[in-house]
């Protein structure tokens, strides 16, 4: 599902910590406009 994702060298050429991968994640789900601790 991450794929698409993890395949960005822009991002992943060095390996991310889990906060990183966290950020990254929230800043995508601002993006698409989804907010998955809000929903409610």
């Amino acid at each position: 599902m991450l794929a698409r994702f993890t395949a960005d060298p822009r991002h992943f050429a060095s390996t991310p910590s889990l906060r990183t991968l966290h950020a990254e994640l929230l800043l995508l789900c601002a993006r698409i406009g989804y907010s998955p601790h809000t929903s409610v």
